[in-house]
């Protein structure tokens, strides 16, 4: 099986994963789930996760595709928060 390489790109802490995968079709499912789970860890940490974007790589080091928040997340699938209720009392 081909090997691929998956770079973090706006993440500076994040290091370059290389995976066997069967074909390029895999590599972008890879980085979908993998982008998916990250925008919930964003979110968990309150970071704004509309910057994420994966680059994936082939065996020659060549650009094969870029998964990024947007592909994974359409702008017209990302619902807006409710405004807030102005009766609810927040702690903290």
């Amino acid at each position: 099986m081909p090997k691929y390489r998956f770079e973090f790109m706006h993440e500076t802490d994040a290091a370059p994963v290389v995976l066997e995968l069967a074909d390029v079709e895999a590599a972008k499912a890879q980085a979908k789930q993998a982008m998916a789970e990250n925008v919930l860890d964003h979110v968990a940490e309150r970071q704004d996760p509309s910057m994420l974007s994966t680059r994936i790589y082939d065996e020659a080091g060549n650009v094969i595709a870029t998964v990024d928040f947007h592909s994974v997340f359409p702008q017209n699938q990302v619902e807006e928060l409710p405004a807030e209720d102005p009766s609810v009392k927040r702690s903290g």
